[in-house]
C-alpha cells in the first residue's frame, strides 16, 4: 500500500466514510487489514451545535460573517457538515489498494469550505482530489482541501489567506464524482505524514460550541464595549460549576440564573454577579480565627510597648516624657463617655 507521506490523493465515492466495499479484483492485503482494525476509532460527529450557534447570533442582529467567524473560527466548513472515523480505511486506484489518509467530511453541495489556518494558498486539480486547495502554516503544516466544485473569486496559488477566509465550495470533483458532495481533508504536521484529522475536528465543534453562550451573552447585552467584556469575563467564571445548578453561596442564586441575568439585563445582572461574588469571598473566611489572631497582635504590640517604655524611660529627656504622657492621655477614652462617631 502507498505510504503515508504520499501526496494525498483524495478518495473515491462509496459509503459516508466507510470505505469502497472490494470488487472484482479488489482485495485488502490481510497486513492492512490488521492495520485498519487497530485503530481505536471515535463515534460519528457532525458541527449542528456550531449551525445552530451561528443562527442564533443572526437572530440577535450580529452580522452573518461575524458570527461566523466567532463560532466557526478554524472549522473548514460553514454549513451543516458530518463525518465519520474513516482514518486508513480501503480506497482504491483501478484495483491497487490504498489507505485513506484523511476524514471525509460530507455537506450539501456548494457550502462554502474556509482555511482552517493563516497561511499560504496552493490550488490544484487532479484526476483524483479534483479541485482542491492546500493551506501552508509556516512550519510546513499543511491541510489538503480536495474535491471542490469550485474556487473563492479571485483566488490565486501563493496568496495569502487568514484563516476563516473561504477558499471554496463543497463539491464532488475528481474521482468523487457522483458521490455524496464532500471535502477530503487532509492534515500534514510540518509536512510530514498525514494524521488523523477527525481528533481535531471533534475538538474545533467543542470549543466552538463552548464559545457561544459566551457570544450570545455578549450580542444579548448590546454594543457596551468594555462593560460587555467585564460582564462576560463574571460569566465566563461562573461557568465553570454551571453544572453544579449551585449557587456561588449557600441559599443564593443558582450559577445558571445568574448567567442569564446578566445577559439579559446586564447593569442588574453585574450586581447579583458581583455580590454573589463578594458572598462567595466572604464564606471563604474563618472569622473567629481572624477576630482570635487580631486579639493577640493587640496583646503583643501591648506587651512590646510596656518593654519600650521600661527600657527607654531612663534615656528620654523630661520634656519629651512630659509630651508622651500628654498625646497618651488624650487618646485614652473617657470613662463612661460614647464612643466618637464614625467618620462622614
Amino acid at each position: 500500500p502507498p505510504a503515508d507521506g504520499e501526496p494525498p490523493p483524495g478518495d473515491v465515492p462509496g459509503g459516508e466514510g466507510e470505505g469502497e466495499p472490494p470488487a472484482a479484483g479488489r482485495s485488502v492485503p490481510p497486513e492492512a487489514q490488521a492495520r485498519i482494525n487497530s485503530v481505536a476509532r471515535t463515534g460519528p460527529t457532525d458541527n449542528r451545535a456550531l449551525v445552530d450557534g451561528v443562527a442564533a447570533l443572526e437572530a440577535l442582529g450580529v452580522p452573518r460573517d461575524q458570527a461566523a467567524a466567532q463560532v466557526y473560527a478554524g472549522f473548514p466548513i460553514e454549513g451543516y457538515s458530518r463525518w465519520v472515523d474513516d482514518w486508513l480505511f480501503p480506497r482504491y486506484t483501478g484495483t491497487m489498494f490504498r489507505y485513506h489518509l484523511g476524514l471525509d467530511m460530507f455537506a450539501a453541495f456548494g457550502t462554502p469550505v474556509r482555511a482552517p489556518v493563516d497561511g499560504v494558498a496552493q490550488i490544484s486539480q487532479s484526476a483524483l482530489g479534483g479541485m482542491s486547495v492546500r493551506v501552508v502554516e509556516g512550519d510546513g503544516t499543511g491541510w489538503y482541501l480536495a474535491h471542490l466544485s469550485g474556487y473563492a473569486e479571485g483566488l490565486v496559488s501563493g496568496q495569502t489567506v487568514t484563516r476563516g477566509q473561504i477558499v471554496g465550495f463543497v463539491g464532488d470533483s475528481g474521482n468523487a464524482a457522483g458521490g455524496s458532495p464532500h471535502v477530503h481533508l487532509g492534515y500534514y504536521p510540518r509536512g510530514g505524514a498525514a494524521a488523523p484529522p477527525k481528533p481535531l475536528m471533534d475538538a474545533m465543534v467543542d470549543e466552538g460550541t463552548a464559545r457561544v453562550p459566551e457570544l450570545l451573552a455578549v450580542a444579548r447585552a448590546g454594543p457596551g464595549g468594555p462593560a460587555a467584556v467585564v460582564v462576560t469575563d463574571l460569566t465566563r467564571r461562573l461557568a465553570g460549576g454551571a453544572t453544579a445548578g449551585r449557587g456561588l453561596a449557600p441559599g443564593g442564586p443558582a450559577r445558571t440564573d445568574l448567567l442569564w441575568a446578566t445577559a439579559a439585563n446586564p447593569p442588574g445582572g453585574a450586581l447579583q454577579v458581583a455580590g454573589a461574588g463578594a458572598e462567595a469571598a466572604a464564606e471563604t473566611v474563618d472569622w473567629n480565627a481572624r477576630a482570635a489572631a487580631e486579639g493577640s497582635r493587640a496583646e503583643t504590640w501591648a506587651a512590646a510597648t510596656v518593654r519600650a517604655d521600661t527600657y527607654l524611660s531612663p534615656l528620654t529627656p523630661s520634656a519629651m516624657t512630659r509630651f508622651i504622657t500628654e498625646r497618651r492621655a488624650a487618646a485614652a477614652p473617657t470613662p463612661g463617655a460614647a464612643p466618637p462617631p464614625p467618620p462622614g
